[in-house]
């Protein structure tokens, strides 16, 4: 009764037991729903020195908390302020504080409840320095190209979620974990830690399968993702079929000249075999993919594809340039195992031939994909795309 702001409620018990079988008798008396007539967060006193940047707690509003005042004063809402006045002062840059004390007093005069909470903010903290343990074949360089924080900045956890999503998204770890020390220097520096687990770096892979077009297939693929121990990644995938052969050799390293800015370069094969015409190719591009910003990435770059026809109508040798251009927004909430959120995505490919006949074309696709969760755990989601081209 008390967690739904019944904290007058009375419960009385009695037993009977000249009855067969024997009564118990319960008498709830639930009284009225206590409002909240308060809610107040003051300073603790526990530490003994004066801090230097004070946390200012007035600029804190109560709507900023979810709490209404003279409303029913649910336990539940104010646990749950508590959680979000801590995430908030980390944000703002005290991510040692936590709170010491809480006093929920429910005055049986007014039937109201106050609440104060006693609450150390810790001192104003910045990063200081980063410690990396547990890595063995990744280089410490490879760290510091994806760590987003700069040391003596002040601490924001958004760089910390971004740093952990870069390792993440490189491939190379099973377990990641950054925290910081229990307390600053005298200099307001709170050390970082970066602890990790280096996944398996090499992987090889090898399959059947069969197409209603092209018959049966073999394929096979192989991939290191810690090359020269930068997160360099190389990897050759190829497909065999009867009438179709193709593969490809693809190199990337990471952090070209800036962080979250890639250069990828692809070299494929493919010898096609049918029955209004035969075709075989082969295709070198370079590509720089740049991560604008958590939610915005585009690549450019140019690619050369020596094409030649035979037994067709339109017989012939083709040397294409290329310029792929591509434009990509995404607003999931994961960016390897989305369940909620969608994903945008425009790619346009200007080529021109430049042998006689010269000609120029244009190869243009959107693409958008949606994510809906059928259920609060994301445990089941509806997934939808539509292409365009």
């Amino acid at each position: 009764l008390q967690s739904l702001a019944y904290y007058g409620a009375k419960v009385d018990t009695s037993i009977n037991f000249n009855a067969q079988p024997v009564i118990v008798n319960v008498d709830v008396n639930i009284g009225p729903i206590y409002p909240l007539a308060s809610f107040r967060i003051i300073p603790s006193n526990e530490m003994s020195i004066e801090q230097p940047n004070p946390y200012p707690f007035d600029s804190i509003s109560l709507c900023d908390l979810g709490i209404s005042l003279n409303e029913p004063a649910l336990p539940k809402n104010i646990i749950d302020a508590e959680h979000l006045l801590i995430k908030q002062m980390e944000k703002d840059g005290y991510p040692l504080a936590k709170i010491v004390k809480r006093e929920v007093i429910a005055d049986e005069a007014t039937k109201t409840v106050s609440v104060i909470l006693h609450v150390d903010s810790g001192f104003l903290a910045k990063f200081g320095d980063t410690t990396i343990t547990g890595q063995k074949r990744v280089k410490d360089i490879f760290f510091c190209r994806k760590i987003t924080w700069q040391k003596g900045c002040i601490y924001q956890p958004e760089q910390v979620s971004r740093t952990l999503n870069a390792l993440e998204a490189s491939g190379l770890f099973s377990t990641i974990n950054i925290r910081y020390e229990n307390d600053v220097d005298e200099n307001g520096m709170l050390p970082m830690i970066i602890s990790v687990a280096e996944a398996k770096h090499r992987s090889i892979g090898f399959g059947l399968n069969y197409d209603t077009d092209l018959g049966p297939g073999l394929s096979a693929e192989w991939e290191n993702r810690n090359l020269w121990g930068r997160g360099e990644k190389l990897s050759f995938v190829s497909n065999i079929w009867v009438k179709k052969k193709e593969g490809t050799l693809r190199y990337i390293k990471p952090d070209f000249c800036r962080p979250r800015q890639d250069l990828i370069w692809t070299a494929e094969v493919m010898n096609l075999e049918t029955r209004g015409f035969e075709e075989s190719s082969i295709s070198l591009s370079g590509i720089i993919e740049r991560q604008w910003n958590d939610n915005i990435r585009y690549s450019y770059g140019g690619m050369f594809k020596r094409l030649r026809n035979w037994d067709s109508d339109n017989n012939g040798s083709f040397n294409l340039v290329k310029a792929p251009l591509q434009f990509m927004w995404h607003k999931t909430n994961s960016l390897l195992d989305p369940t909620t959120g969608s994903v945008s995505l425009i790619k346009v490919t200007p080529t021109l031939q430049t042998m006689s006949p010269q000609f120029a074309y244009s190869i243009n696709t959107i693409a958008s994909s949606i994510y809906l969760p059928l259920r609060n755990d994301h445990r089941f989601v509806f997934a939808g795309k539509a292409t365009f081209g």
